[in-house]
């Protein structure tokens, strides 16, 4: 396990702790990967949401005339006018969600920039974010 690193200056303190790193084989939550061969074989007119769909364990619901789409791992998120409860969608590590919980729709994400789409549900996705049960 990498060591948290603490900077200290006149000014600031600044600290950083990397993510717990385990190979895909020896990770102990449930994980399903999407990669590229069948994401470049989808469309490009479909939203992320419909590859979701593809997801053990993921459910996702089209609601207002499929204006809002309501996403949920294992039970788990609560969409309310575009706030989604319970699950991080995240890209390059960097969460897709404000602090609040407001998230942007799927419909935002890049498809050029997709090369692979990794859920994680269960327990461990406590590794990634403090709130949600799923990543």
């Amino acid at each position: 396990m990498k060591k948290e690193k603490i900077v200290v200056d006149k000014f600031n303190i600044v600290v950083t702790a990397p993510r717990v790193e385990i190979p895909l084989k020896q990770n102990p939550a449930a994980t399903t990967v999407v990669e590229s061969p069948l994401l470049n074989n989808l469309p490009r007119t479909i939203a992320l949401d419909e590859v979701m769909k593809m997801v053990p364990g993921v459910k996702v619901d089209h609601q207002a005339d499929g204006e809002r789409v309501h996403v949920s791992i294992r039970g788990e998120g609560i969409l309310t006018e575009r706030f989604t409860r319970g699950i991080q969608a995240m890209v390059d590590g960097i969460p897709l969600s404000d602090p609040s919980g407001y998230i942007s729709d799927f419909y935002d994400v890049d498809w050029s920039t997709v090369r692979r789409i990794e859920v994680l549900r269960g327990p461990a996705a406590a590794f990634l974010a403090a709130a949600p049960q799923g990543e």
